[in-house]
């Protein structure tokens, strides 16, 4: 029977890393360990099912480290997967989850009905924000990244970036009209 938040990717490993991707990658993992932690504790609000999703998220990611491209972001793949495992962890318990109604920020405002189909942005998946992710200009995407996957408050980001709190409101509204602009079209796609 798996654990909560565990998937059949951790079940069955496709790739063996060598030693020296192993050394790296534990490496990778001591720097972003805090983040994911912060982000699965505020999502599921249970330290045990919190640290589970974590293990399970870097279990995934060492399975699939042949898929990751080192000139990426690595904090920003495994936050893609904890999202995943956070769903996940929502669906076997049937229960709303907080990401859910957090993809709001991460996507733009809440479309207008009229202007756009609500099932259009169901449709709309983490991968799909993780892969557009990167097309943001940079300093938007810098503060969207802070503000939306690591959970900086506005503060935390103007004083981080040295940037005032207006910019860290501006830049974070040009990133979710640019993600919205990325993202609205491919759901559009998909339906067709």
């Amino acid at each position: 029977m798996k654990e909560p938040g565990e998937s059949r990717v951790a079940d069955a490993p496709t790739y063996t890393p060598t030693p020296e991707e192993k050394a790296w990658f534990n490496g990778q993992v001591r720097e972003v360990r805090p983040i994911l932690r912060a982000v699965a504790l505020r999502q599921c609000r249970n330290q045990a099912d919190a640290e589970d999703l974590v293990q399970t998220t870097f279990l995934a990611a060492l399975h699939h480290l042949n898929r990751f491209d080192r000139a990426t972001n690595f904090r920003a793949w495994v936050t893609g997967i904890l999202a995943n495992r956070i769903l996940q962890l929502a669906r076997q318990r049937r229960r709303p989850v907080e990401l859910v109604s957090d993809m709001a920020p991460l996507v733009g405002a809440a479309p207008d009905p009229a202007a756009e189909p609500a099932e259009a942005w169901a449709r709309v998946s983490v991968d799909d924000l993780m892969r557009v992710l990167p097309r943001v200009k940079s300093p938007f995407r810098e503060v969207f990244h802070l503000h939306a996957l690591e959970r900086r408050s506005y503060k935390e980001i103007a004083a981080r970036l040295a940037i005032p709190m207006g910019t860290v409101t501006s830049r974070l509204k040009r990133a979710r009209e640019q993600l919205k602009g990325l993202l609205l079209p491919m759901t559009q796609e998909a339906a067709s």
